[in-house]
């Protein structure tokens, strides 16, 4: 009787794990936009920061692979006049709000340039940015 409790708590905790790491992935999923014509594109979700009052918003940014992997090789990524170096698969930043939309830009070295459309921000307003990037396979050619 007690093997049939544990075996059926067991279940129970791995059925609310599975729906748990099911439903985050089913968060991050959606609509790809695509940059320019290169294979690469975007995914975007917006959401609102509940009990903080700050004059910037959050950026979560991820890097994959067309395939679906991760990014493991260094990226830089533009808003406005600054750069961020990203050096992992994940990375958080603070940036503070401008009253015009503004653009991100994603570029590594190997890689297409991925650059989002431009994107209004509000006060305590958060996003998140899967930036998906294509292998660029276009020959280097050296003129000299």
């Amino acid at each position: 009787m007690r093997i049939r409790s544990i075996l059926f708590a067991t279940g129970i905790i791995l059925t609310f794990t599975f729906c748990g790491v099911k439903s985050t992935s089913l968060k991050s999923a959606g609509e790809i936009r695509p940059s320019y014509a290169n294979g690469g594109g975007y995914r975007l979700k917006k959401f609102k920061t509940n009990g903080e009052n700050r004059n910037g918003f959050s950026v979560i940014i991820n890097l994959f692979k067309t395939d679906g992997g991760p990014f493991d090789y260094q990226a830089t990524l533009i808003y406005g006049c600054n750069e961020y170096v990203i050096d992992s698969d994940k990375k958080t930043l603070t940036l503070e709000t401008s009253d015009i939309p503004t653009q991100f830009k994603i570029i590594s070295v190997g890689y297409f340039v991925i650059e989002t459309e431009p994107i209004s921000f509000s006060r305590n307003d958060s996003i998140a940015i899967d930036f998906i990037l294509a292998e660029d396979d276009r020959p280097l050619i050296n003129c000299e």
